[in-house]
């Protein structure tokens, strides 16, 4: 049986923030069987049920890339 899980790894994505605000994530294909789907891409604005979800995820992403090693 194929699921989800087949065809895109959840722990690999991006979260982009555009200048108009709108948060844009990409979650990436991982392919299944020797087949290879376009990387799912979805995008969310003020208002949406999930913006706020996902404008954490992109703050706490960004807190990461800037911490000090």
């Amino acid at each position: 049986m194929m699921t989800l899980d087949s065809w895109c790894d959840g722990n690999s994505w991006q979260i982009e923030r555009r200048a108009d605000g709108i948060y844009l994530v990409r979650v990436h294909s991982k392919g299944y069987q020797g087949q290879v789907l376009p990387d799912a891409v979805f995008t969310f604005r003020p208002g949406d049920p999930q913006y706020s979800f996902w404008e954490a995820k992109y703050q706490q992403q960004n807190h990461r890339k800037a911490a000090p090693r």
